[in-house]
């Protein structure tokens, strides 16, 4: 395939993805407090699905270097329509609990697998490829779908969430996990169009690739540990997870508190929509200012993830509206700056026939901080505030970013 082909196929495939993802994400903490869960159990519920992810994050990841990326893409989906189906009837802890799970599963299959697919196309395409101008223009259009999805969502439970209250055992927030299993049945029918492996790569049988996947993640898992560069951007990966958690975590009822009467889903939607266009912009700033920093990724990452701690810093301080929306939709701008050359550096630092597992692996860091964090910030949220588990995530945020600058650039091509 053309590069630009392989950039819309997966612009376009994953900007659904993200867009079916982010039909629940305005409302998801919500959606359970009315199921009668308290913020501590919310917690718990996301720790779930970030634990999920934990366990299944390896295997998964190994599973689709030996079958293949739309294989195990696609039982993915199937995993999470199951997984909504046990939401939307759920009535208790231990059944939302079970959901999250589901989910978690489902995202740990997911991950890894199209962007491993995508820059192994791109690099058989053309080895010399710039890959940082392409990861930072798909990474333009993909926050820009969890925009529309988050758009949507603030919008779905205010225009069908009376009908689902007083016409179904559902109740209000069910109208977005009813619309979100539909877009999960498109994106179905859309890998099966756009997403086809044509670079050389083994794949084998189910059966034949489960037996095959405890040495594939030995040989990923050793080369993440004895390379110092991907071992210690993983380390970082793992504290930036810890760091954002408890943001995405609370800054829905936190938003809620702030204004009071004045509150609505649609807002909701709407600043969820706005951190997601800021992603956008991120990367879009990401293109020029790779090159003027010459492709210094790790320098790049230096200065945007000590901004990322200091804009928290300032959130977790503000009580007004304007003052969160500000600090909030700059706080994600800088991590869409950030976020092509932490593809970049990693991609160009691992090998192709090991790239799904290691792409788990480093999903798995992330995840692990972010149990971590679920856990420590929503404790610290429950039992003093949200404000207070904020500013125990910016310094974290602020402290980790000095890791960067014992990271060599090594191994990156920079074009």
């Amino acid at each position: 395939m053309q590069k630009k082909s392989i950039l819309y196929r997966y612009s376009f495939h994953q900007s659904f993805h993200w867009l079916t993802v982010g039909l629940i994400i305005p409302v998801m903490t919500l959606l359970q407090i009315e199921k009668g869960l308290n913020l501590f159990q919310v917690g718990i519920t996301a720790a779930a699905y970030s634990g999920a992810v934990l366990l299944m994050e390896l295997p998964t990841g190994g599973l689709a270097d030996a079958i293949g990326r739309r294989k195990v893409y696609s039982i993915s989906l199937l995993i999470s329509l199951g997984a909504l189906g046990v939401l939307l009837f759920a009535r208790s802890f231990p059944l939302i609990f079970i959901s999250l799970f589901l989910l978690g599963i489902s995202r740990a299959l997911s991950s890894g697998t199209v962007d491993a697919w995508f820059v192994d196309e791109l690099l058989y395409a053309d080895p010399e490829i710039d890959l940082h101008q392409y990861q930072a223009k798909a990474g333009i259009f993909l926050p820009a779908g969890v925009a529309g999805g988050t758009l949507l969502g603030g919008i779905i439970p205010r225009v069908f969430g009376g009908f689902f209250q007083n016409s179904t055992p559902f109740g209000t927030y069910g109208s977005s996990i009813v619309f979100q299993a539909a877009a999960v049945c498109i994106q179905v029918l859309l890998t099966s169009l756009l997403i086809h492996e044509t670079a050389p790569h083994k794949k084998t049988n189910f059966r034949t690739g489960l037996k095959e996947v405890p040495q594939i993640l030995k040989h990923a898992v050793t080369y993440g540990i004895r390379n110092r560069n991907i071992f210690l951007f993983l380390i970082s990966m793992g504290i930036f997870g810890f760091g954002l958690a408890g943001i995405e975590q609370f800054w829905q009822p936190r938003i809620k508190t702030i204004l009071g009467d004045s509150f609505n889903t649609i807002l909701l939607g709407l600043i969820s929509t706005g951190y997601f266009l800021a992603a956008s912009a991120g990367n879009l700033i990401a293109i020029p200012l790779g090159r003027g920093m010459k492709h210094r990724h790790t320098l790049i990452l230096f200065l945007t993830r000590l901004s990322l701690g200091f804009f928290l810093l300032l959130l977790s301080f503000t009580a007004k509206t304007s003052g969160f929306v500000v600090f909030y939709i700059t706080l994600f701008t800088f991590n869409g700056i950030g976020s092509p050359s932490e593809q970049t550096f990693f991609n160009m630092n691992i090998p192709s026939d090991k790239r799904s597992s290691l792409l788990s692996l480093l999903s798995l860091f992330l995840q692990a901080g972010g149990v971590f964090g679920l856990l420590t910030q929503g404790y610290i949220a429950e039992h003093n505030s949200i404000q207070s588990a904020w500013f125990v995530g910016a310094v974290v945020l602020i402290l980790s970013s000095v890791l960067f600058l014992f990271i060599r650039e090594r191994g990156v091509t920079a074009k």
